[in-house]
């Protein structure tokens, strides 16, 4: 009889246990939402969604998180909804550029200084959407000849300038930064790039953009220098490989943050999981052979 009754114990003990419980911030449904919140639902999360897209809402959006026991913001939108918003609510920021994250955050407490009001910005975590540049200045070191990188930063990435300086130092690589306007004249950029410095490229909408993709992978095709790109589509284009994340190992790495504690310290990190992919056309005609070697996905 003691173990039935252990055994029902155990049953009912399980059956009560709080499940976690996720107020999603979104603006629109992506493939990419989905499956993270797919991801969730899978892991025994209980997630209400709250589209902020036409927020028409009478009920104020603290009543609508309600007892949630945690936020978490997906995509640019629906993060400057909730910056305007000025809650003080414990969050999780995914598919957000590391550079919009920090402008964005930084605004937000300028605006709360000027105006005597809390800043919240200290409570909110982050799972940056773009690869870590030490991560990608890793792969250069694996797989280019020579330890030198050039990198090119408009004033959308100034604030990364010492932290690059860090991460060649600790990878022992020699880095230029050639630092451009946003009104950037590209083919003069490109001019004043270093001889056989491979070049690690970084989310920038001021200098990658669809007016000006075309001649970067050009000129740097035709100089034998490779891009070491952002995203799957950099690579694509053109650039011979990248870091990435995908959408499953990220969405155990927001489980794992969404399940620590609110009091916690806020975490602001890159995907710690990650794996590469390649432009084999570009690898084979630059002859980066290790790189072919590597694990990796090939496009």
């Amino acid at each position: 009889m003691t173990t039935i009754y252990a055994v029902v114990y155990t049953f009912l003990t399980a059956s009560n246990a709080h499940a976690l419980e996720v107020a999603a911030l979104i603006t629109k449904e992506t493939e990419q939402s989905v499956q993270v919140l797919d991801f969730l639902r899978r892991h025994d999360v209980v997630v209400r969604k709250i589209n902020v897209s036409n927020d028409n809402e009478l009920l104020p959006l603290e009543a609508r998180i309600g007892n949630a026991d945690s936020l978490l913001i997906i995509g640019k939108e629906a993060f400057e909804y909730y910056l305007d918003k000025q809650l003080g609510i414990p969050s999780l920021v995914l598919f957000v550029k590391s550079s919009t994250f920090y402008h964005l955050t930084l605004a937000a407490s300028h605006i709360s200084l000027v105006e005597n009001r809390p800043d919240y910005t200290d409570k909110i975590s982050a799972i940056y959407s773009d690869p870590s540049p030490k991560e990608q200045m890793a792969l250069v070191k694996r797989h280019y000849p020579y330890p030198a990188i050039a990198t090119l930063l408009s004033p959308l990435n100034y604030y990364l300038e010492d932290e690059l300086r860090q991460s060649a130092k600790e990878l022992q690589l020699t880095l230029d930064i050639i630092k451009v306007d946003k009104d950037i004249d590209i083919n003069r950029a490109l001019n004043t790039l270093p001889p056989k410095h491979a070049l690690v490229a970084l989310p920038d909408h001021y200098i990658y953009n669809s007016m000006t993709l075309k001649n970067i992978v050009i000129s740097t095709y035709r100089s034998g220098r490779p891009i070491f790109g952002f995203s799957r589509t950099m690579v694509k284009a053109g650039a011979v490989a990248s870091v990435i994340t995908d959408l499953e190992t990220l969405s155990k790495e927001c489980l794992e943050v969404l399940k620590r504690p609110n009091e916690a310290q806020p975490i602001r990190q890159y995907a710690q999981q990650s794996s590469i992919v390649i432009n084999g056309a570009v690898a084979r005609s630059l002859n980066l052979i290790s790189l072919q070697q590597e694990d990796h996905q090939t496009l």
